[in-house]
């Protein structure tokens, strides 16, 4: 266990066959360790689209995508194709 973090013990259910293929996902050893990445991991993708929703008006749209595709050949998307995974709140 981390020492010098502020862990509290918390007790309630889960399911167990999510918290199994999620361990393999993640490839850590312990369902704490399922628990605590999984909850650093929500919180930095919510930074992540909070950040991306301010600055949204701040580059052309596409210019992301054209760098991208000039440094990533492979990566090459057609118009709107780059968004279809992406779910947001309220949608």
């Amino acid at each position: 266990m981390p020492t010098g973090t502020n862990l509290k013990r918390k007790s309630f259910f889960v399911d167990q066959r999510r918290l199994r293929e999620a361990k393999k996902v993640l490839g850590v050893h312990t369902e704490a360790e399922v628990i605590r990445l999984s909850i650093d991991r929500v919180l930095e993708m919510e930074r992540f689209w909070r950040f991306m929703d301010r600055t949204r008006s701040a580059l052309p749209p596409g210019s992301v995508d054209d760098a991208v595709a000039r440094h990533v050949p492979e990566v090459r998307r057609s118009p709107g194709e780059a968004h279809r995974g992406r779910r947001r709140r309220g949608t």
